[in-house]
């Protein structure tokens, strides 16, 4: 077999301000996908980003939150995914005020470099 796997870590998120850690990411890695679960939808519309803890909004430019179902990548830092860099990073929720009631899950998707060291794919 080649390749590497697909790994994952998630979080729920509620509905008060302030930011939640999804868990880290080992340096080098590509984030594949990032899944924002609304599983009740929220009230006031708090806005949302996702960043790496310095930069709140690395992975996800900030998106509104305003109904239930999972929210599209329109708003994602795509160019950011590719290598996230050479430390460990941490993957930050971080959701603004005027939120009264609502919940969400982040699932962030992603691969590590392979063994050798190299990345996954192969840049060009």
């Amino acid at each position: 077999n080649t390749g590497c796997v697909a790994l994952s870590q998630s979080v729920q998120v509620g509905f008060a301000a302030g930011t939640t850690t999804v868990g880290w990411i080992p340096a080098g890695s590509q984030i594949t996908s990032i899944h924002f679960d609304v599983t009740t939808a929220y009230v006031g519309s708090p806005a949302l980003t996702i960043g790496n803890g310095s930069t709140a909004n690395q992975f996800w430019t900030s998106t509104t939150l305003s109904s239930a179902g999972r929210l599209a990548t329109t708003n994602a830092a795509l160019a950011n995914w590719y290598n996230i860099g050479t430390t460990d990073v941490p993957v930050v929720v971080t959701l603004g005020s005027g939120g009264s009631a609502g919940a969400a899950n982040v699932t962030v998707i992603y691969t590590q470099k392979a063994s050798d060291g190299s990345e996954v794919p192969a840049s060009s």
